[in-house]
C-alpha cells in the first residue's frame, strides 16, 4: 500500500527539480543574450572620432575615442600627507601580519562506513582586513591583535579629460596600471609614534602602538619612554605588524566607448544594457570586448553544465518506472529540453546559433523517443511472458489431486479389503 504513494513523492521532487533547473537556465541564457546583443549593437553603431576636437553633430550617438588622459587634481592622504599629481587614483594600502585558519576535510570508508572527518592548520601572512582569531577552531597559540589602528582607503580624481572630453572618474580610475609611490621621510606625516619609513613602506606592531599611545595619554613624551625599541623587520614580521604603502593610476594613453554628450563622454543606454568601455593604450573595437566574451562564454557555459546535472536527475526519479534503461531516456530528455530551451532564448539575438541548439534537441528527442518505443516494446514482451507462464504451471489444471488421485475411488477399504462382518458369520460363538 505504501509503494504508490512513495512512487507519487518521487516524481514529485523529480518535477520540482526539472522546473528549478528550467528556471535557472532560462535566466542564464536570457541574461548572456542580452549581453551578445549589447556587444554587437556597440560593435556596429558607434561613430570614431579624435580626442582634441569637439563636433556637436555626435551628440547622444556611441563614439569611440582615443586620446590621453590629464588631470590638475593633487590627490592627497591627510593622515600621513602622501600627495602625488598626475594620477587618476591613490591608494593607501594597509596589511597586517596575521595567523588564518585553513580547514581540511578527510573522508574514511564507503558506504554506510562512510564517515567525514576535518583538520584544521593554521599560518602567517600578510592581510588587508582583520581576522578574528577567537572564530579560530583552536585559538591557542593563534592569537591576532583585535583591531587595527587604520585602514585602506581610495582616493579619486574628480576632474579627469581625455583630451578635450570629461569624463567620469569613477569609471577610469582603475584603468591605468599600478604604480608604488615613493615615500619622501622629510614631507610624510606620522600619525603613527612607533612607526618606521622603510624604502616605500611605513612599518609598526599594533600592540606596541597602543602601547605608545597609552603612555602618551600619561605624559610620556620621549622614545624611550614610549618603549618603541621593537623594530618591525618585514622580512621576518611578528603577529600585528602593519605595514603601510600606497599605490596610484597614472595618467595614460584610452580608448573609450560611450556616447558623447555636452562635451562629456557617458554611458550609453542601450536596449538590454549601458555601454562604457575604457581600456589602457589604442585598441580596435574587434579587440575591446574580446576579454568580455572569453569570460562571458567561460560563465555561460559551466552554469549550463551545472544546470544540466539536477535536470538530469529529475528526469531519472520521473522516468524511474521504466528500470534501468529509463537512465538513457532521462539523459536524452534532459539534453533536448535544455537545448530547445536554449534555442528559444537566443533566436532573437543569435539565428545561427539558435538553429544549432535547435538540431542538438531534434537528434535528443529522437533519442529519447527510440528509447521510449523500446521500454514500451520490453514491457509488453515481458507481460506476455508472465501470462504464459500462469498457463503453464497451472496446477489445478495439470495436476489436481482430486481427479487422480482419489483415495476414496481407488483405496476404498470398504470395497477392496473385504467385509469386516463376515467373521461374525463364520467365527459364531454362538453356534
Amino acid at each position: 500500500m505504501s509503494a504508490r504513494p512513495a512512487s507519487c513523492v518521487g516524481v514529485f521532487f523529480g518535477f520540482i527539480f526539472v522546473f528549478v533547473a528550467l528556471t535557472l537556465s532560462y535566466f542564464n541564457e536570457l541574461s548572456a543574450a542580452r549581453r551578445y546583443s549589447t556587444r554587437e549593437f556597440a560593435k556596429n553603431n558607434y561613430v570614431e572620432i579624435t580626442s582634441d576636437n569637439i563636433q556637436q553633430e555626435n551628440d547622444n550617438k556611441l563614439v569611440l575615442v582615443y586620446g590621453n588622459t590629464t588631470t590638475e587634481d593633487i590627490l592627497t592622504d591627510p593622515l600621513f600627507n602622501v600627495s602625488v599629481n598626475n594620477s587618476m587614483k591613490l591608494s593607501r594600502i594597509v596589511e597586517m601580519f596575521q595567523w588564518s585558519e585553513t580547514k581540511h576535510s578527510h573522508t574514511t570508508g564507503s558506504g554506510k562506513n562512510k564517515r567525514t572527518y576535518y583538520t584544521y592548520s593554521y599560518g602567517q601572512g600578510w592581510h588587508r582586513s582583520l581576522i578574528y582569531s577567537s572564530s579560530f577552531h583552536d585559538p591557542r597559540g593563534h592569537e591576532n591583535p583585535k583591531k587595527m589602528l587604520h585602514n585602506g582607503q581610495p582616493f579619486l580624481a574628480n576632474n579627469i579629460k581625455l583630451g578635450a572630453f570629461q569624463i567620469p572618474s569613477n569609471y577610469v580610475n582603475s584603468v591605468s596600471r599600478e604604480e608604488n609611490v615613493p615615500l619622501n621621510s622629510t614631507k610624510i606625516k606620522m600619525p603613527i609614534i612607533s612607526g618606521k619609513i622603510k624604502w616605500d613602506k611605513i612599518l609598526y606592531n599594533t600592540d606596541i602602538e597602543e602601547r605608545c599611545l597609552s603612555r602618551k595619554k600619561q605624559g610620556y613624551t620621549n622614545q624611550e619612554d614610549n618603549n618603541t625599541s621593537y623594530e618591525v623587520h618585514e622580512n621576518k614580521p611578528r603577529t600585528g605588524d602593519v605595514r603601510i604603502y600606497f599605490k596610484k593610476n597614472p595618467v595614460c594613453d584610452m580608448t573609450i566607448l560611450a556616447m558623447q554628450k555636452e562635451g562629456k563622454l557617458i554611458p550609453y543606454n542601450a536596449k538590454y544594457d549601458s555601454i562604457f568601455k575604457a581600456v589602457q593604450d589604442k585598441v580596435k573595437i574587434k579587440d575591446l570586448f574580446s576579454s568580455d566574451e572569453s569570460e562571458d562564454n567561460k560563465l555561460t557555459w559551466t552554469f549550463r553544465l551545472i544546470l544540466l546535472f539536477p535536470l538530469c536527475f529529475g528526469f531519472v526519479v520521473i522516468s524511474s518506472q521504466f528500470g534501468n534503461k529509463g537512465c538513457l531516456l532521462s539523459i536524452s530528455l534532459a539534453v533536448s529540453v535544455i537545448t530547445g530551451l536554449i534555442g528559444i532564448v537566443w533566436f532573437p539575438h543569435k539565428l545561427s546559433f539558435s538553429i544549432y541548439s535547435f538540431l542538438i534537441m531534434a537528434i535528443g528527442a529522437f533519442v529519447a523517443v527510440t528509447s521510449s518505443l523500446s521500454l514500451v516494446s520490453d514491457s509488453f514482451s515481458s507481460g506476455s511472458r508472465t501470462r504464459n507462464s500462469f498457463a503453464n504451471n497451472n496446477r489445478y489444471m495439470n495436476s489436481n489431486r482430486f481427479g487422480n488421485n482419489n483415495r476414496f475411488g481407488n483405496n476404498n477399504r470398504y470395497g477392496n479389503n473385504g467385509n469386516n462382518y463376515r467373521k461374525y458369520y463364520n467365527n459364531n460363538d454362538y453356534q
